[in-house]
Parts: C-alpha cells; sequence; structure tokens
C-alpha cells in the first residue's frame, strides 16, 4: 500500500503553514494546538509532515467527506501490515463492521454489563476498599478496562499483565509520529507475539465456534484457509486491543479527575452518583478525549475551511482541538464543566465521527459509567490527593498519568 507523499507542499502559503517545534506539541498539546487554531484552523506542520485540523467544524466537515478524507494505512503504523477496521474503507470495512455488530451493537450492552463489566468493577473496588488510597489508573482504571476488553473477547486466560504490555507497546506505535525506528520495532515485535498467541485459539474458535467477538469476525474473514483467514482479521484484533483497553481505562480515568476537581460536581455526585453522572461523562469525554487525533489523507485535490489541499497529503483531525473550539464551546472550553450544552451542532467528537465512529463507543461508556458509580458509591468521602498532584500526559493518546486518591475506610 503506497503512503501519501511526505513533502511540503509547494503550493502552501505562509498563511497556512505553522512553524511550530514538535516537542512543543508533545509537552503541551492543548496549547500547541491552541496556537495553531489562532492561526488558521487548517494549517500545514512542516515539522510534522501533515496538516492539522483544530476548528470543530473543519473536522465535522472532514469527517462527513470519506471520498476526499480517505482512511489509508499510517506510515508510522507499521506493524499492522494489513487492511483493518480503522483504516479501510468501502466493503472490506463493511464487513468488518458488520462482523462487530452482535458483540459491540448498543442493544448488546446490558448483557456485557451484567455478565462481564459489573463483576469486573466490584472484584477491583474489593480489592480497593480497605485500603483507603491508591493510584485510580494504575490501580482501577487500566486493569478495569484491560479485564472487561479480555472478557468480550474471550482471553481472560491470557492475564492482565500480558494484555496491558500488548496495549503500551501498540498504543506507542500507533502514537509514534515522530518515526522513531526503537518504538516501531518494539511495536512489530509485540504484533509478531500476537499472532503468534491467537492463531491457535482461531484454530480452536474453527472447530468449536462462540458468540465472542474473534468468532464473529473469524466467520466473515476473507481466505481459503485459517491462516488467510487469521491475516485478514489479526490487523483489526490489534486496533480493537488498543482501544478496547485503553479507550474506556484511560478516558474513565479523565472523567473521574474532571469530577474530583470540581468541587461542586464532586460533592454533587458523591451524595448521588445518580445526579448527572452521564452529563459529566459526556463533559469529561469533551474535556480530553482518550484519542487526541484521527489521521486521513487526501484522496484528490480538495479544499477545507477555505484552504487548498493537494492530493496524497496527511490530515490529521484533532480531536482535542475540535473539542476545545472557542467557537462551539466558549472561551472556558479548556475547563471542565458538566452543565455545558452538549446538543445538537455543540456534540463534542470523543469517539471519532462518520464511518470510521468507533465502533465500540457503547462499550466503552458503559464501562466508564460502571466504573464510576462503583468508585462513587463504595469509596466514602472519595477526593484526589493534594500531597500527590496529576497531570494529563500522552499526545496521541491523552489521560492522567496517576490520579492519587484517598477516601475514607469504613
Amino acid at each position: 500500500m503506497t503512503a501519501p507523499r511526505q513533502s511540503i507542499p509547494a503550493t502552501t502559503s505562509a498563511e497556512y503553514t505553522a512553524d511550530v517545534d514538535p516537542m512543543d506539541m508533545l509537552a503541551d498539546p492543548p496549547a500547541a494546538l491552541a496556537r495553531l487554531r489562532a492561526q488558521s484552523p487548517v494549517v500545514y506542520v512542516p515539522a510534522m509532515r501533515s496538516w492539522w485540523v483544530t476548528g470543530h467544524a473543519e473536522v465535522l466537515d472532514a469527517l462527513s467527506r470519506p471520498g476526499e478524507f480517505g482512511s489509508r494505512m499510517l506510515d508510522h503504523i507499521t506493524y499492522l501490515s494489513g487492511r483493518n477496521v480503522l483504516v479501510d474503507d468501502g466493503e472490506h470495512h463493511r464487513r468488518y463492521r458488520r462482523a462487530m455488530a452482535p458483540t459491540l451493537k448498543p442493544a448488546a450492552i446490558g448483557r456485557h454489563t451484567a455478565r462481564i463489566i459489573a463483576p469486573v468493577v466490584a472484584e477491583a473496588i474489593a480489592a480497593l476498599r480497605d485500603r483507603g488510597a491508591a493510584d485510580l489508573v494504575a490501580d482501577f482504571w487500566e486493569p478495569v478496562a484491560v479485564r472487561c476488553f479480555a472478557g468480550l473477547l474471550g482471553a481472560n486466560d491470557l492475564g492482565e499483565a500480558t494484555l496491558r504490555r500488548w496495549y503500551h507497546s501498540l498504543a506507542l506505535g500507533a502514537a509514534n509520529f515522530m518515526h522513531d525506528e526503537g518504538t516501531a520495532e518494539q511495536a512489530r515485535a509485540t504484533s509478531e507475539e500476537i499472532d503468534a498467541t491467537l492463531l491457535p485459539r482461531m484454530r480452536e474458535l474453527e472447530e468449536h465456534p462462540d458468540n465472542g467477538l474473534v468468532a464473529h469476525l473469524l466467520a466473515m474473514a476473507a481466505g481459503a484457509t485459517l491462516e488467510e483467514r487469521a491475516a485478514d482479521i489479526l490487523p483489526t484484533i490489534k486496533i480493537l486491543i488498543g482501544a478496547g483497553e485503553q479507550e474506556p481505562g484511560h478516558a474513565g480515568s479523565s472523567v473521574l479527575a474532571g469530577i474530583l476537581t470540581a468541587p461542586d460536581v464532586r460533592s454533587r455526585l458523591l451524595n448521588d452518583p445518580d445526579d448527572g453522572l452521564g452529563d459529566a461523562i459526556e463533559e469529561g469525554l469533551r474535556w480530553c478525549p482518550p484519542v487526541q487525533a484521527i489521521s486521513r489523507y487526501t484522496a484528490v485535490d480538495t479544499t477545507l475551511g477555505g484552504v487548498s489541499i493537494a492530493a496524497d497529503q496527511w490530515v490529521n483531525l484533532s480531536l482535542q482541538g475540535a473539542n476545545h473550539d472557542p467557537a462551539v464551546f466558549g472561551a472556558d472550553a479548556a475547563h471542565f464543566r458538566p452543565d455545558r450544552d452538549l446538543t445538537g451542532r455543540f456534540a463534542p467528537l470523543a469517539f471519532g465521527g462518520g464511518l470510521h465512529m468507533c465502533a465500540g463507543a457503547s462499550f466503552g461508556r458503559a464501562v466508564i459509567r460502571a466504573g464510576l458509580l462503583g468508585l462513587l458509591r463504595e469509596l466514602p468521602d472519595l477526593a484526589l490527593d493534594p500531597a500527590r498532584p496529576w497531570s494529563f500526559t500522552g499526545f496521541g493518546f491523552r489521560a492522567p498519568g496517576a490520579l492519587w486518591s484517598t477516601w475514607r475506610v469504613v
């Protein structure tokens, strides 16, 4: 698959070219994205060899035109080595989505909550209750997300440590915008390990299919042999490993951080977790979307936000930038405020949009909701530990690096 060219577009004017140090982007993404948006909602960043779109209207516009802003294998995600649901269009994409629908459709979430999510959350809360303090990223949200996804995948026996290691390696590879070869090699090695681990399981599933996610994908896979069918779906399974473990866990961490840093919101939800929790979740997803940007390429010469973009250019649609656009969300867009109007044209972009809207969005929201209800109901006087301040970390994927919290042991 041919990657889009990496040269600076010859027709890009200085007005739409941003002289940005990538290290500044990595150090403080929201501030850097705000500076890009102030110059233009659509700009070319030579140091990153790509266009960046930071305006809410412009991101929505690009997502609505998949024929012009298409999906294609990103040259830095070499570990995928094949077509997959995230970066494929047309019939292949529709086939993958149909295969995932029985497991991930909203109608199935109630079953997953009772069978998988609720027991995982209850076990995690029980392990924390008598401790009185913990890092709720490492000790709650990440393990809860991993165990829930393992149950969905039918891979509980792989172990939490293995699945978390797979996720962290693949996530670094997916966010390798700086094209670091060491990072790419680590992700490729993990990718090969996943292939070697899951192929025997697929052989068993062909003989004894269950009602799980892998079995549904395998049933619709293309290929005459098991090896060919496995090669068809393994890249998509690797995408799901990253999204299924990262989005609920890291998004849940961000929502909890917002709740615990807003005194009125914290007080209200500790008193009654059902009083506005849904609004807090949606605002948290807007405030810090777990996936910060979606990469597309221009299939043809086109325009976006009044800016001309040549064919075969990488275009990064910044969900973080769009969700903090003051033209839509106001001058306080950088702040967590659950009473914010997020309806209609003010809808945030937390799980992408268009043809490639995250297939697991409903499952992710269910994990986040169940996790928050468990924490708020079962850990009295839950609060951030002032002696261990928290901060957001990450560029391609962003969440609190740690969330040290305390509660009253009863």
